[in-house]
């Protein structure tokens, strides 16, 4: 395995890892993980889009916007049914649940992780089509 590879793959490990404890947390039923499963959420999606990078032969940048990472995709593999607008809903999270005075419900959350398993089987699509 190349070194390329090695860091696409740990890219991919840590986007695993993300997705499953914002499934863990959602599964408690209390609302009080709400924030830190859309946090998840976005960490998941995040990674998975610079080993999509990584995969189509593009050095990801250090950025958290995720509509913009998905532009820079979209800009090499223009044929890729990507909505960078669906990457933007979860941008917000990498900090909005983080200080006081915002608060996601139950059914909010329910929704971000939704959204965040129709991206994620987008971008595993992707990275294995890539030789």
């Amino acid at each position: 395995m190349s070194e390329i590879d090695s860091v696409m793959q740990q890219w991919i490990q840590r986007a695993d890892i993300d997705i499953r404890a914002a499934e863990v947390l959602l599964d408690y039923k209390t609302d009080n993980f709400c924030d830190v499963v859309c946090f998840h959420c976005q960490q998941c999606i995040e990674k998975l889009l610079k080993a999509s990078l990584i995969a189509i032969g593009r050095k990801p940048p250090k950025i958290h916007d995720l509509g913009q990472l998905a532009l820079l995709i979209i800009e090499i593999k223009a044929d890729l049914q990507l909505n960078p607008s669906e990457f933007d809903i979860l941008t917000d999270f990498s900090t909005e649940g983080r200080y006081p005075g915002s608060s996601m419900e139950r059914e909010e959350a329910e929704e971000i992780l939704r959204l965040t398993r129709k991206l994620r089987e987008q971008l595993l699509q992707i990275i294995q089509q890539q030789p």
